[in-house]
């Protein structure tokens, strides 16, 4: 079974307390040395975060500076993260970081209570409203008049949006947990990689 991810484990990221600013000789808080560090790199850079998976979710996470533009204000840039998929490469979650503090509270305290939301089929943050909003779809009647994106995953029964090549139901976290990759319901390999959704695809 896919572990959990270990934020700890990643000494580039939280390791140290603090750093030496050695141009004023003051103490910064490790991540505004990150944040800083970040934002000092090539900007088409990307670079892989060592998770293997969250949630029970086999996926890749990138990290990379990014701009973001609001309405009335200049682009500004930040640390960007990105939460992949390794099958289908469907992006779970993203989250851009335009401060230390931001950058502090995501890898701290947001990250590591992510959950995979099987109706969604993405991560979902503590924030309540998209989750709120999910489960009031899972209440609406099934008729020929209003047709659901969703349907139910062949394995746990949840509602989802994605299927194999064989058109069957089957949801993220269930995918993972298959070691034979097989659909479930009618045995027939899939597609269940990037390179396999390229291949499809070409």
């Amino acid at each position: 079974m896919a572990s959990e991810p270990n934020i700890a484990n990643q000494p580039d990221l939280i390791h140290r307390a603090e750093v030496i600013d050695t141009e004023n000789d003051k103490p910064l808080d490790v991540f505004e040395h990150l944040f800083n560090g970040f934002l000092k790199t090539n900007r088409h850079f990307v670079a892989n975060l060592d998770l293997k998976s969250i949630d029970g979710v086999d996926l890749f996470a990138n990290v990379d500076v990014a701009e973001t533009r609001s309405c009335g204000r200049e682009s500004t840039q930040c640390v960007r993260f990105t939460f992949s998929c390794d099958w289908k490469h469907k992006l779970l979650y993203t989250q851009y970081c335009e401060s230390p503090s931001q950058l502090k509270l995501f890898i701290t305290e947001t990250l590591p209570t992510l959950k995979y939301n099987e109706y969604a089929n993405q991560l979902i943050s503590t924030e309540p409203t998209h989750e709120l909003a999910q489960q009031l779809m899972k209440h609406l009647p099934k008729n020929e008049n209003v047709v659901s994106l969703y349907d139910e995953c062949c394995v746990c029964l949840e509602s989802v949006k994605t299927k194999t090549s064989c058109e069957h139901p089957l949801c993220y976290k269930c995918e993972s947990k298959l070691k034979n990759k097989k659909c479930p319901l009618c045995r027939a390999s899939y597609e269940h990689s990037q390179q396999d959704c390229d291949e499809e695809y070409e």
